[in-house]
């Protein structure tokens, strides 16, 4: 179960945004057949051909498939980076995630290879264990940018920011009240606070405290809301 606690602090802090970066790694899940394809099927079916050639060029999108997407908290956090607006460019999210101190992301892909029900193949676990595997990971997302998600990228922005600028409607319209009770069809919650049932693609797990810090409500193509929950806040 994820359970995400917030004080009024945090809602005046919160904001919506759009990530390409973030976008990138769902299209990732969704070609490799790890998330449901959805409305999506003409799209995969078209762009698969393409990433089955990506990923034999590209062993990172391998590591990036075990330390992300997983079930509870067996996912890492560097590679995803809060998303800081709505007109977020892919270029910039990347420098923020290439930008990971080795040792922090090795202590993240140490605490998420401890959780997993099998670990990665060999292979794998040398490049997440290795002193280039943010640079590895990091070209593997521009190449999968690059050659698939870019295309038709203004599309799925398009899309994303009608979706924020309705959700943004009613937020003025109505006050938090309204996009907390949406959720809350999904939710077990108290005031203050709401839970998630904790299934794939979820990707952590917890109490999750803001604690002042501010939350992105993002929308995402492949998956929605409210999974699309970011929070810059600790786990405890």
């Amino acid at each position: 179960m994820i359970r995400i606690e917030v004080t009024s602090a945090d809602l005046a802090a919160s904001r919506f945004a759009v990530s390409p970066l973030l976008e990138t790694m769902h299209a990732l899940w969704t070609l490799s057949g790890r998330a449901e394809a959805g409305p999506h099927r003409a799209w995969v079916a078209r762009w698969r051909g393409a990433y089955a050639r990506l990923a034999r060029r590209h062993p990172g999108l391998d590591a990036i498939a075990a330390i992300s997407g997983n079930r509870g908290s067996a996912n890492v956090d560097f590679i995803a980076p809060p998303p800081t607006g709505v007109r977020a460019a892919f270029a910039d999210e990347l420098a923020r995630m290439r930008g990971t101190p080795l040792s922090l992301a090795h202590a993240e892909i140490e605490r998420v290879l401890a959780r997993l029900p099998r670990p990665p193949s060999p292979g794998v676990l040398e490049i997440l264990r290795g002193p280039d595997v943010v640079r590895v990971i990091a070209e593997a997302f521009e190449a999968a940018w690059t050659e698939i998600v870019a295309a038709e990228w203004p599309r799925f922005r398009a899309v994303l920011e009608r979706d924020v600028v309705q959700r943004a409607g009613r937020l003025a319209a109505y006050g938090w009240g309204r996009p907390w009770t949406t959720w809350a069809s999904r939710c077990a919650g108290a005031p203050g606070t709401s839970s998630w049932p904790s299934a794939p693609p979820t990707r952590c797990g917890g109490t999750n405290w803001a604690g002042g810090a501010c939350c992105s409500c993002r929308p995402c193509s492949t998956g929605g809301w409210p999974r699309s929950w970011t929070t810059r806040g600790r786990t405890r």
